[in-house]
């Protein structure tokens, strides 16, 4: 991770010898940096190396490609134009001394070679007959057929060519582009939602803050660097004067404001990078897939798409500004919702009915569903998901010991956007998303639309999670329940506990993701900052429950109500993962399973004496001559006349010592 953040590195050294102007685009000033940082690492060798560039740049986030350019008329006035660059492919036969040069990358710690790649294969092109007499609408069909036949197979080939050190630094360029990108955006968003501007970000600040950080993890000195560190955000304008001389009014934030967002970002950058240090981790040791939303190609077009984009970023800056700040300033800005909606009491309970976040109509509206997930994002400074994602290892792990069609319950969905990424991991598992809001659960019904088509029924259930008496006990292999219990009052934080060990089966598994609570920042050595974050938050975003949840004993309450024991449970920044099992089940399921065929000899956290007799118990169980012993007692136990009227002491004493006695021989 390091090596690869070196783009943020150099954005930084370059100008600790030279003054620069403060950033007015952040992103775009990375961007520049690292394409030009992945031309020159990517160029490798001849055709191979310019299939590689091709697909590393395809990868590339959509503003990398399409950047409005801007041209001024006479009038003043502004009329944009998008342009997309192309570049010419050179189709010229390098020499083999060109292919040795093209071997070789200048970097600032000397010259690298990088690994010989094979040659790639002819791709036969599938057979697509065009003076057939079917129609249209069949011809383009096979067309769009044959077209993904050739991706298919080009990425197969791809993936099977490229040497396995190389994959990994494609992956990691690829994997921290996207995260540094998402980062950089959402809190540039984060900014000019609290009144600031895109000049309040300061892009050499964000790269120095980020620098010093990796330094010291490596133990290297930064004092050097200390002057050449400036804020990560500060009042751009706020003592700009007008031509007469007199103080211009500030259009962005307040001193005040950008010091304390600026000493936020300070204190908790080291753990919001380790988030996305240690998915890149995860991610790399096949824990889970490479998330769909990171890679240009399989991301939904509202995260690809600039219109899109900007369109939802504006709706929620308009938002926030004009409406959540508001709230947010007056007494009763939590409790607009009541006065504004007739609330059906029977349905919603009072506490379901608030602007919880200061969010416009609560959970109770179209509009609401489709900001919700980019105000979180937001609001998390892009690693929402990422957090979310800490409990898929442990999620995946379990199901592989499962069946193949196993069921899963997701509590609380929102908009359902979690269980998309397990759905894209597991595509034949059997989903249902609960959710108290029908405006929430039409948002998640057109967000797994893209997944329906790989398998697995997926069911939409409007319940209170309190009460899900449809549901019958036992039903489900797993349950999931993603930031749900902070915003849920003692009384109902144990009826949900109740509803979800009643669903779940003897044996099955509760997947628990949900803010970070007091003295938990101890793990990562941040617990003055944690609490403190802990502390604010419910001032800032209305959260009536939070301080109450910041310190329930939530292994002792699912213990007591639910009869759950807690197995994990684990810190990402301000989101905690924690994992629970029913007691009861098969016992055997779990050595035959997971106990057996998914210990691993690299396993750090297995003891060698249980992986030892683990694979004794596997190499006993695939012995030949057990086999036989098995098969021979269940077929003379069979033939037995006094079937079902033997005493188990007659079984022992009549079939079992003949079967053996017949083997020993």
């Amino acid at each position: 991770m390091t090596s690869s953040l070196i783009p943020l590195l150099l954005i930084f050294i370059s100008q600790t010898t030279r003054e620069t102007p403060p950033a007015a685009s952040l992103t775009s000033r990375f961007f520049l940096e690292t394409e030009r940082m992945q031309s020159a690492s990517l160029s490798s060798s001849s055709s191979t190396s310019q299939n590689a560039v091709v697909v590393a740049r395809t990868r590339m986030p959509s503003a990398t490609l399409n950047r409005p350019t801007v041209h001024r008329r006479a009038s003043g006035c502004a009329k944009r134009r998008s342009f997309v660059r192309t570049r010419a492919v050179d189709t010229e036969v390098p020499s083999s001394e060109d292919k040795q040069q093209q071997n070789k990358i200048e970097t600032p710690f000397g010259t690298i070679d990088l690994p010989q790649l094979p040659e790639l294969p002819n791709f036969e092109l599938p057979n697509v007959n065009a003076n057939s007499s079917s129609s249209s609408s069949s011809s383009s069909s096979s067309q769009q057929d044959a077209v993904a036949q050739i991706a298919q197979q080009f990425a197969k080939t791809m993936e099977e060519s490229i040497p396995k050190d190389v994959r990994k630094n494609m992956f990691r360029t690829q994997y921290t582009t996207a995260a540094s990108a998402r980062f950089l955006f959402f809190i540039t968003n984060s900014v000019i939602s609290r009144g600031g501007s895109r000049a309040d970000i300061d892009g050499i600040g964000v790269a120095s803050t980020v620098a010093k950080i990796l330094l010291e993890e490596n133990k290297i000195d930064t004092k050097p660097f200390e002057d050449a560190i400036r804020p990560m955000v500060r009042a751009a304008d706020a003592n700009l004067t007008k031509p007469g001389g007199s103080k211009k009014e500030s259009e962005g934030m307040t001193e005040e404001a950008a010091r304390d967002v600026s000493a936020f970002l300070e204190a908790h950058m080291s753990a919001i990078l380790s988030v996305f240090k240690e998915e890149m981790e995860l991610i790399e040791n096949e824990e889970y897939k490479f998330p769909y939303d990171m890679n240009p190609v399989t991301a939904p077009s509202y995260q690809t798409n600039l219109l899109q984009v900007l369109r939802i970023s504006r709706d929620n800056i308009r938002d926030q500004r004009q409406k959540v700040q508001p709230r947010r300033q007056s007494k009763e800005g939590g409790q607009e919702l009541l006065s504004t909606f007739e609330i059906d009491e029977k349905r919603y309970p009072k506490y379901y009915a608030q602007n919880f976040h200061y969010q416009t109509d609560g959970w109770l509206s179209n509009e609401s569903a489709r900001l919700y997930d980019f105000q979180v994002e937001t609001l998390f400074l892009g690693s929402s998901d990422a957090m979310r994602r800490r409990c898929l290892p442990h999620l995946n792990r379990y199901l592989k010991t499962q069946k193949k069609n196993a069921k899963l319950l997701d509590v609380a969905t929102g908009t359902c956007r979690f269980l998309t990424f397990v759905r894209d991991d597991n595509p034949d598992l059997e989903c249902t998303a609960q959710d108290l809001s029908p405006f929430y659960l039409a948002k998640a019904r057109e967000n797994h639309k893209a997944f329906d088509k790989n398998g697995g029924k997926f069911t939409l259930l409007e319940a209170n999670a309190e009460d899900m008496s449809t549901l019958k006990d036992g039903s489900f292999d797993a349950v999931t329940c993603v930031y749900l219990f902070h915003e849920l009052p003692p009384e109902a934080q144990k009826n949900v506990v109740k509803e979800m060990s009643r669903v779940l089966k003897p044996g099955g598994k509760l997947f628990f993701v949900d803010s970070a609570q007091r003295g938990d920042g101890k793990r990562i050595n941040m617990e003055k900052e944690i609490d403190q974050a802990l502390e604010n938050f419910p001032v800032f975003s209305h959260e009536p429950y939070y301080r109450a949840y910041s310190e329930l004993d939530l292994k002792n309450l699912f213990k007591e109500i639910g009869g759950l024991d807690c197995e994990v449970e684990e810190l990402a920044w301000v989101s905690k993962t924690m994992v629970f099992q029913k007691p009861g089940g098969d016992e055997t399921s779990s050595i035959n399973g997971a106990s057996v065929t998914e210990l691993r000899d690299d396993d750090e956290d297995v003891d060698e004496s249980v992986l030892a007799a683990a694979n004794d118990l596997k190499a006993e169980m695939s012995n030949s001559t057990v086999a036989q012993v098995v098969e021979k007692t269940e077929k003379q136990a069979e033939e037995m006349t006094w079937a079902g009227e033997a005493s188990t002491r007659q079984i022992f004493e009549e079939v079992i010592p003949e079967v053996i006695e017949d083997d020993d021989d």
